[in-house]
């Protein structure tokens, strides 16, 4: 393993749940690496060269969203690690992924335009009801 540079500072903790690393730009240029202390030393690894990176990248400078920067990190690192010949087979499996999740919100907002139709139905049908009460079976 490479030597730690003389900026950053790791520390080992218990953070919440489900997080990983975090990583903050101290005032005088540093860096603190915050790990989870409920990973495994393998774990613990791999979050440190996952905050490296955001490190490297200077993304404490960037006005790009979490969610985006976050990704480009992600694809960085898969493609330093994955063969060449399985890149394009991940590239084709986040397509479909993209296109199931529009599938999914599409269908999201269908049942929810059908659900609103049935509760037209419902009142219009209890009118329809009421005015059958009211004046018979004569419309």
């Amino acid at each position: 393993m490479t030597k730690e540079p003389d900026n950053v500072f790791v520390h080992i903790m218990n953070l919440p749940d489900g997080t990983n690393e975090m990583v903050s730009p101290n005032e005088d240029g540093t860096y603190s690496i915050f790990l989870n202390a409920k990973l495994s030393n393998e774990g613990q690894i791999k979050a440190y060269r996952h905050a490296m990176q955001h490190i490297a990248r200077d993304d404490f400078h960037s006005y790009a969203d979490v969610q985006t920067i976050e990704a480009e990190v992600r694809r960085e690192a898969q493609a330093l690690t994955t063969p060449p010949v399985l890149a394009k087979y991940i590239k084709r499996l986040e397509r479909i992924q993209r296109r199931r999740r529009k599938i999914q919100r599409e269908l999201r907002e269908r049942t929810k335009a059908l659900e609103e139709l049935d509760q037209i139905i419902e009142i219009e049908f209890f009118a329809l009801a009421e005015y059958q009460k009211l004046y018979g079976n004569d419309l």
